[in-house]
């Protein structure tokens, strides 16, 4: 789990799915040591998982209780423990749970439900409890959401086909393995003893699955589930010396896959991010001889060679992207480049004023300024007060004959849709839009 491609990505780009993913697992973790562990106080543990689950709705809503729900709903059931369908502990976890919501809940009923008149989504009269509790989540399924951007039921796997990077072609496997060794041993927990995680994994995905609306990440709340199946398959795989067609199969395609990954690792270093890259050549150079001389050439660590070869290419590969090409591509996110600059010369924030050009987060983030909008007859176009604009915005400002100074200018791309014209660092200036800092003359 710590060394798959998404986990890298979420401490770069910080989302509330990490913290979903966080309590949904210790919720997982302790439920199941209160059903399953006889060595352990019961309460204590349906408190802590109870609690894990308040504390995951709180990020994004009853999706961290319908995932434990469910899954456990189907592992009871499946298992013919029917005596764990009605307990008593369950009322007390709902209570902390409910009690955890409360505050929460008071504020939404008290910013929307007491103001009818606000507009949201273009409709009055919006229950923030309503969105929050139901519109939200399951709303993207029955359609009640206007959350909907045409994503089918593979979406989320495609994705994953990246984010869990070096591992998914494991995963893979070991899913569709699970799945026959469940019906074949009629879900013995003896005989697959990953079971929880299998239901777990499951659920979860035909949930988000269902949505008419998903985005990549949704899926990572998944990925410990999928972890744990992973890692049994390749216990099985090198310990337990079991499908061994399979595992032939799986080296071969993994092999493939992590010279892909170098190979997409020397293009940025080299070609696509190459300016001021020496020192991350040399680096890389080094990293590749080390893992050729150590893994092959001295043919060490023959039982385990595919598993430590996966997780240095991934590490290395994260170097190269957290400590290069990331910020690399930062210094083409108008936002960030413009709002530093404005922080860093001390620009005066309440004297400037965006024109053509809509508010970016990047940009009130890193200059600690929200902007307004303004047209280019507002009153607030006057001498000494400034602008940030586009081409478009300069050419209203010479129509009206308004003098004005360029104070900064920078190239800006939407760097989270990358395609090759922009990679390409031969086509790439062509790609930019062209941003103005001017001051009013």
């Amino acid at each position: 789990l710590a060394t798959c491609q998404a986990w890298f990505l979420i401490t770069q780009d910080c989302r509330t799915d990490a913290l979903l993913t966080a309590f949904v697992t210790l919720a997982f973790w302790q439920l199941n040591l209160a059903f399953c562990d006889t060595n352990h106080r019961k309460l204590p543990n349906f408190i802590w998982g109870f609690l894990a689950i308040g504390l995951g709705m709180l990020t994004k809503g009853p999706i961290a209780l319908i995932i434990p729900a469910m899954s456990f709903f189907i592992y009871f059931l499946v298992k013919r423990d029917f005596k764990k369908f009605i307990r008593w502990e369950y009322f007390v976890g709902l209570l902390l749970i409910a009690l955890l919501l409360l505050p929460m809940s008071w504020g939404l009923y008290q910013q929307f439900d007491l103001h009818p008149e606000k507009i949201m989504y273009g409709k009055q009269n919006v229950s923030g409890l309503r969105f929050f509790y139901w519109t939200q989540s399951f709303g993207r399924i029955t359609g009640e959401s206007v959350w909907n951007n045409g994503a089918d039921f593979s979406f989320l796997y495609v994705n994953m086909l990246w984010a869990m990077m070096p591992w998914v072609i494991f995963f893979t496997i070991a899913y569709f393995v699970t799945f026959f060794e469940c019906f074949k041993t009629r879900f013995s927990e003896t005989e697959v003893p990953q079971l929880l995680p299998f239901i777990a994994f499951s659920v979860t995905y035909l949930c988000l699955g269902s949505s008419k609306y998903q985005l990549p990440h949704y899926i990572f709340v998944a990925f410990p589930m999928a972890a744990i199946l992973t890692a049994n398959l390749i216990w099985s795989f090198i310990v337990e010396k079991k499908y061994v067609t399979l595992f032939k199969i799986a080296t071969y395609v993994q092999t493939l896959v992590l010279a892909l990954i170098w190979l997409i690792s020397f293009s940025l270093i080299f070609y696509i991010f190459a300016e001021n890259a020496h020192y991350w050549q040399l680096f890389l150079g080094v990293s590749s001889t080390v893992l050729i001389y150590i893994l092959w050439v001295k043919n060490g660590y023959q039982k385990f060679k595919m598993i430590y070869t996966s997780i240095y290419t991934i590490l290395i590969f994260n170097v190269l992207l957290i400590f290069h090409v990331y910020p690399t591509l930062l210094k083409y996110q108008m936002g960030s480049e413009l709002g530093r600059y404005i922080e860093a010369k001390k620009i005066p924030t309440n004297q400037t004023y965006l024109l053509d050009l809509y508010l970016t987060h990047s940009l009130c983030f890193y200059s600690k300024h929200i902007f307004e909008l303004v047209g280019i007859n507002d009153e607030r176009i006057k001498k000494d007060n400034l602008l940030i604009t586009v081409d478009a915005g300069l050419e209203k400002l010479k129509s009206q004959k308004v003098l004005f100074e360029t104070i900064k200018q920078v190239g800006g791309y939407r760097i989270t849709m990358l395609n090759w014209k922009f990679l390409n660092p031969d086509t790439r200036d062509a790609y930019l839009t062209k941003y103005y800092l001017v001051k009013i003359l």
